[in-house]
């Protein structure tokens, strides 16, 4: 008989998702550090999730890391270079640094891929 708990048998895809969904709960409360933590935890269960990744820099952000923001949209860019609020939030935390020109870049860049306003 197996004591390992319940939730480490559960599918890899599904633990994701649930961190994920976390992560979304906690954003909407204002516990950005606690969304982090979710959004972490989600990409660590799968290093390809782009919109985990464009999460978490939102969150981060939020917090006024934008450093930690760039770094995060900039890996959700270089796993789906088509990823308009990628491009959009980078150019935000960009802005925020006084970052004009690569902000600009961005913002541009979110446009031509077909973001709308």
């Amino acid at each position: 008989m197996s004591f390992e708990p319940v939730a480490s048998r559960r599918p890899k895809g599904s633990m994701m998702r649930e961190y994920y969904y976390r992560g979304m709960t906690y954003e909407k409360k204002g516990d950005f550090n606690t969304a982090i933590a979710d959004y972490t935890e989600a990409i660590r269960l799968d290093p390809k999730y782009v919109t985990a990744y464009y999460n978490r820099g939102v969150n981060y952000g939020k917090k006024g890391d934008f450093d930690k923001a760039i770094v995060d949209d900039t890996e959700a860019i270089r796993l789906d270079p088509k990823d308009t609020k990628a491009y959009n939030n980078r150019g935000v935390a960009y802005k925020a640094k006084g970052e004009t020109t690569k902000a600009e870049a961005d913002f541009n860049r979110a446009k031509e891929l077909g973001l709308k306003p």
